[in-house]
């Protein structure tokens, strides 16, 4: 499935936390698509913190063919020795057809095309329909942890060739 990823501004960001109306998208935005609240205000308060708002600012996934907004995914910050972490979501009406594989296959140019040398991937071991799409994109699993909310996740990686 062919997508493209367009990065939001931080004006966009706000647009979308206030209700205001979808900043410039012309296209359809499937229900559930568009990134959380919880990841648009951690990203505008990095960007007000000063941070490089290339690895806060969300990408929207977008369908080349349907020019529809089928998800969203973003970097966690700036790599960390070399590892880049992405997260990623699809709206569901738009699961099980290639979108977030293809949308993880091209974070993970950009991570690398920006100095990465790692993306990092963290996933909840019964997230099947996640892990799936990291393993088709050659993330391989290296350990587990607890995070900060205390859920178990997996980490995936997948190492720049």
């Amino acid at each position: 499935m062919p997508v493209v990823l367009r990065q939001l501004s931080v004006s966009e960001v706000q647009s979308i936390l206030e209700h205001r109306p979808l900043f410039s998208w012309q296209g359809f935005v499937h229900p559930g698509a568009l990134p959380p609240p919880f990841v648009l205000e951690s990203t505008l308060a990095k960007a007000f913190a000063g941070e490089a708002t290339f690895w806060w600012l969300p990408f929207l996934i977008v369908e080349q063919a349907e020019q529809a907004v089928a998800g969203g995914c973003a970097f966690k910050g700036l790599p960390k020795n070399g590892r880049a972490e992405v997260l990623y979501g699809v709206a569901k009406s738009c699961r099980g057809r290639g979108i977030a594989s293809a949308a993880v296959q091209e974070m993970a140019a950009i991570a690398f095309a920006n100095g990465a040398t790692e993306v990092l991937a963290e996933i909840e071991p019964h997230n099947v329909g996640s892990i799936g799409v990291v393993k088709k994109c050659g993330f391989a699993r290296v350990d587990e942890r607890r995070a900060e909310d205390g859920v178990l996740v997996e980490q995936w990686v997948l190492v720049r060739a």
